[in-house]
């Protein structure tokens, strides 16, 4: 069944997509309480701080270095911050 040129998949995907996450994040706070249950909080806190704070570094540390990062023949490179209002 389609509505116009969308399938059915095409018009629920926003849905879907809220559905996948919400359970993910069902999953995630069940693993962390059994886990909070075996080795307690504060060593699981400290197992998931590098977790949370490498993915941050590597995004938000181009930024303060002054480059970005742009596609150049499908691969990413970082290129020197150019500002055109200087």
């Amino acid at each position: 069944m389609a509505i116009g040129s969308l399938s059915s998949l095409q018009v629920y995907t926003g849905e879907i997509i809220s559905l996948g996450v919400a359970a993910s994040w069902t999953i995630t706070a069940l693993c962390f309480e059994y886990a909070g249950k075996q080795i307690g909080a504060l060593p699981l806190n400290i197992i998931r701080l590098p977790e949370w704070w490498l993915p941050c570094l590597v995004s938000v540390f181009p930024l303060w270095a002054g480059v970005v990062a742009g596609p150049k023949n499908g691969i990413l490179h970082f290129l020197p911050k150019v500002s055109y209002l200087a």
